[in-house]
């Protein structure tokens, strides 16, 4: 591991938070469940620096500054003991459908080591789609920035439940992982969630920034001049903050396709991004990370 990422790992899991987030992060999957075969393989993994570590692009890898800690140092701070998520909503965000992803290995004609993938759906389901690219030997890079609270408007607790229930899959494939294979991007699409959080809400929206996205100097020297981003969807739009990044990049002569779930062989369209201004909504941590909570407003007597 890239060892600022190590420290921060550390940092993070071992902080005590003054806005008590240790106390209130709330339980991870479901007590009794059991991970994608069926076993407690998960448990190997159950530690933030473990799942960190699994779930990062290869060792030395240029891409490993990107590999975000926020969610994984979550993990030690549980109010119990982690577990995968139960039977059935993996790919479920509260009342969300499930989202249908593949189940195999993907068999695309388009991916090579000069393409980078994005895969921009919602955080569990993006988790599952993202297993099948490691198994295709492409290094995965985790977006996942917000910390997990029972009053969140987001719920990245799904997304790091997902994460133990399918590291046995990615266990498996880490030797397929090798310095120069093609990124794949692990992003959460309900980060960018439509309501405004009230008082008393933990306000962890958050946005993808240049802490999260590669600069066009840096892909090009990594022999990147593809980039193909996933959505959940036909009717989905590009979330803002990454058709501003794509936009900069396709002006800086990539190649930006796109695809969705929708299209059972993955095919991909050429698009034209339109870079526009998109809110940095949410809280960001002092300690890092995005999630806070929205104060309320004070009163005054008369």
């Amino acid at each position: 591991m890239w060892r600022p990422l190590s420290l921060i790992l550390e940092i993070f899991t071992h902080l005590r938070y003054r806005s008590r987030f240790e106390r209130l992060v709330p339980a991870i999957g479901t007590l009794g469940a059991v991970d994608v075969r069926g076993g407690d393989t998960w448990t190997r993994y159950a530690t933030p620096r473990s799942l960190f570590e699994l779930w990062a692009p290869a060792f030395d890898s240029p891409y490993e500054p990107y590999h975000c800690v926020t969610l994984f140092a979550a993990l030690g701070h549980a109010r119990t003991k982690p577990h995968p998520p139960p039977p059935g909503v993996v790919e479920r965000i509260e009342d969300r459908p499930l989202i249908k992803v593949p189940d195999q290995p993907i068999e695309v004609h388009w991916l090579n080591q000069s393409t980078m993938v994005i895969i921009d759906i919602f955080g569990p389901a993006a988790v599952s789609l993202g297993v099948r690219f490691i198994q295709r030997g492409c290094q995965p890079v985790c977006t996942f920035d917000n910390w997990p609270h029972p009053r969140g408007v987001g719920k990245p607790e799904f997304t790091l439940a997902a994460l133990l229930y399918y590291s046995p899959l990615v266990a498996d494939a880490r030797e397929l992982i090798k310095v120069d294979s093609p990124p794949v991007w692990l992003c959460d699409a309900s980060r960018l969630v439509g309501r405004r959080p009230s008082p008393g809400n933990f306000d962890n929206r958050y946005y993808l920034d240049d802490t999260l996205l590669p600069g066009s100097n840096f892909l090009k020297a990594q022999g990147i001049d593809r980039l193909v981003i996933i959505l959940g969807n036909k009717s989905r739009k590009l979330a803002p903050d990454v058709e501003a990044w794509l936009a900069d990049r396709a002006r800086d002569g990539f190649e930006v396709f796109s695809t969705h779930l929708d299209e059972p062989a993955l095919d991909v369209q050429p698009i034209r991004p339109v870079r526009g201004h998109f809110p940095r909504i949410g809280s960001r941590s002092a300690a890092g990370g995005f999630g806070s909570l929205v104060p309320e407003p004070s009163s005054s007597g008369g």
